[in-house]
């Protein structure tokens, strides 16, 4: 009888499908018990003046190597980009030879200064990129008396994102006044969240390498042996801008934020809020602001009137994109209520909540909310 003969019983042929299905229940045991074994670590590092903290949910501890790498690039490179105070990044280049003559953008700049426009367009130029001249003059926390006049007129005289010429079949802008600015700091986080989440999405760590970077056995024993790994599921927190991945926490159906109660920082939370493949910012007056003779000066000014934001509180603002919602949150925090009404149009995804004093009701803060927030409790003042 021959090897072939023998395979071809019957009762071998059994012995053999009972012993390949045998196999093959134990490898779909192995992968499953693998799947349900999650590793998490946060992880931080600064940019951009901040702490970067992320979070992402991992089958392997070897997988955060190129996690690291994917978010600390790409603060890196928005952040070499951006960063006006080094004369080296592109900004800082922009920014010395604009006026001079038109000044080519690369793709990424280039992208980054049209959603810039976009919201000075959107927000009837509350939110501006220009606005340079008007904050120095306002965030000297030694400063004694408050700007004169006269100072604020000469700082509007350069401040407009109306004076920037935009070259859109050159990729160029040009100043058209003489000692004007860009500042990018207002979207640059929003902008490096965003590009980190595009990187992470649609990859897969294999232990400490990316799978489009190894070869297809390399791959495959990943797999089974549990070490592969989707990068779509966790956060990113910069500086209390976050943005979370498309896929929920284990055992979760969202992430949830809490938004920081804008009298009193230190204390309980005021509000939270159920994320899922969104962004969320806030701007408030109470971490950046100077004192002159007394009054609390907030460090965002109003480019129309060329003074601080009176009566506001915070604005945090939900989006699907980080650089939106950067952006809205200071435009919002300028403009107030009805404007806030106004974007929800624009964004039909956007929830606002909004902390403020009504001068008629100095005692008291009120709230104005779009969208759904939960464990809602306004803030209260401190007795006089």
């Amino acid at each position: 009888m021959t090897a072939r003969d023998f395979l071809q019983k019957p009762i071998i042929k059994r012995i053999i499908r009972i012993c390949c299905l045998m196999f093959a229940g134990l490898i779909i045991a192995h992968l499953v018990l693998k799947e349900n074994s999650v590793y998490w670590q946060d992880m931080t590092f600064h940019s951009m003046s901040t702490y970067v903290t992320y979070r992402l949910y991992l089958r392997d501890k070897d997988c955060a190597a190129p996690v690291f790498k994917i978010v600390n690039g790409s603060f890196r490179d928005v952040n070499a980009m951006c960063n006006r105070f080094d004369p080296q990044s592109e900004l800082a280049q922009l920014n010395a030879n604009a006026y001079r003559d038109k000044f080519r953008c690369s793709p990424e700049l280039w992208a980054l200064l049209l959603k810039a426009r976009e919201m000075y367009d959107l927000s009837g130029g509350a939110f501006d990129i220009s606005i340079g001249p008007l904050t120095a003059i306002w965030k000297n926390r030694f400063r004694k008396t408050l700007p004169t006049d006269e100072e604020i007129a000469a700082a509007k005289e350069k401040v407009g994102l109306n004076k920037v010429i935009f070259y859109k079949d050159e990729m160029s802008v040009r100043f058209t006044v003489e000692g004007m600015s860009l500042d990018l700091g207002g979207i640059a986080k929003g902008a490096a969240l965003d590009l980190a989440k595009e990187r992470l999405e649609g990859k897969t760590a294999i232990g400490a390498e990316l799978s489009e970077d190894a070869s297809f056995m390399a791959c495959l024993e990943a797999r089974f042996r549990g070490k592969a790994t989707d990068l779509d599921c966790g956060f990113i927190n910069a500086g209390g801008n976050v943005i979370t991945l498309s896929e929920p926490p284990p055992k979760e159906e969202q992430y949830t934020v809490k938004i920081q109660n804008p009298v009193d920082p230190k204390g309980a939370p005021c509000a939270s809020a159920g994320m899922l493949d969104e962004s969320v910012s806030t701007s408030g007056n109470y971490e950046r602001y100077v004192v002159i003779d007394g009054k609390h000066y907030t460090h965002i000014v109003d480019p129309v009137s060329g003074r601080p934001v009176e009566n506001m509180l915070s604005v945090t603002v939900i989006t699907k994109h980080a650089v939106d919602a950067d952006a809205l949150s200071t435009a919002i925090f300028i403009k107030g209520r009805d404007f806030a009404v106004q974007m929800k149009e624009k964004f039909p995804d956007l929830r606002v909540l909004m902390f403020y004093i009504d001068p008629a009701h100095p005692e008291q803060v009120q709230t104005f909310s779009i969208g759904e927030w939960k464990d809602l409790k306004a803030p209260v003042l401190p007795a006089k």
